[in-house]
């Protein structure tokens, strides 16, 4: 019982800490806003809803979704050149019935994000 409600503890004092890369976070959120008007061409948009085909359009439906929560349950990252900002609703009992946004794009070699790579999709 002393174990499960000092994991619950932790658990939850985590879940509000801060991270500390938040400069790398700063920059790449102010790339990807820079390219709020790009149009997200029909092969690479697999989003439900009626929000804009654009960057910006997802990224408004992204937050929007994560306002319906109590939680913070937006997350963004990049690995290998590969970057994602996208939301679940997903709780961790459930196997199904949930459902996820993501917006992906692709950096180049210096680091500068190809605006054509942008990619809307949900997964059930």
């Amino acid at each position: 019982m002393l174990g499960a409600l000092a994991g619950g503890g932790t658990v939850w004092v985590k879940s509000y800490t801060t991270k500390t890369n938040v400069l790398d976070q700063h920059l790449l959120l102010e790339s990807v806003l820079n390219h709020s008007a790009v149009k997200i061409t029909e092969d690479n948009y697999s989003c439900n809803g009626g929000q804009l085909k654009t960057v910006g359009g997802v990224i408004a439906s992204l937050l929007e979704l994560n306002n319906h929560q109590q939680r913070n349950l937006l997350s963004y990252g990049c690995y290998n050149l590969v970057c994602t900002m996208s939301i679940s609703d997903c709780k961790p009992w459930q196997e199904s019935e949930c459902s996820s946004r993501f917006l992906k794009f692709e950096l180049n070699k210096e680091g500068k994000i190809n605006s054509d790579s942008f990619t809307c999709f949900d997964t059930p």
